[in-house]
């Protein structure tokens, strides 16, 4: 087929710098909000996709590279016959940085804190992806998993706040760790 979810995808990576998109379809009596701004849902005949550039600080994109990222679509992307190029709406992600706050940790030494942070990091970066909620239960997993340089668990913690959500349109990235 043509114009397809994967094949705007790679259009968007094309781009020098792009690291990571998305790409939102239009689902059957799901759509609105303002056109060409974070959160909105396309209509029929119209696809949104968002991008990152992970190596980039910061990593959400500029007007200029977004401009180019669309260019690609439309030049890549297979687009139809029929498709123009207002159906196309390129954005930047709302980012969300992800603040955990975590009270009576044991064993309470700088070696298990910076353990339990590189955990928290890495899965925040490499495993939720675009609009994921950071579950208290994926807290918990994490925190209770991760391991000291002497191979030591924490045995005992309490996640302080509630599930972290980007919301539409959003990407967490790691805010850090408050320890109380």
């Amino acid at each position: 087929g043509v114009f397809t979810a994967p094949q705007i995808e790679l259009a968007a990576l094309s781009v020098a710098g792009n690291t990571r998109a998305w790409v939102i379809t239009p689902l059957a009596g799901v759509s609105g909000g303002v056109y060409g701004e974070v959160g909105y849902k396309p209509q029929t005949g119209e696809v949104v996709v968002y991008f990152v550039r992970d190596f980039d600080n910061p990593i959400t994109p500029d007007a200029n590279e977004i401009a180019i990222t669309k260019q690609a679509i439309i030049n890549r992307g297979k687009m139809p016959a029929n498709a123009i190029e207002s159906d196309i709406i390129v954005l930047a992600p709302k980012i969300t940085p992800a603040v955990i706050k975590i009270a009576n940790l044991t064993p309470a030494t700088a070696d298990m804190r910076q353990a339990v942070e590189r955990d928290l990091k890495a899965f925040i970066e490499d495993i939720l992806d675009f609009e994921n909620v950071l579950t208290v239960q994926q807290i918990n997993g994490i925190v209770a998993n991760s391991r000291d340089s002497s191979n030591n668990r924490p045995t005992g913690f309490e996640i302080i706040n509630g599930d972290i959500d980007p919301k539409t349109g959003g990407l967490l990235t790691y805010g850090g760790v408050q320890w109380l």
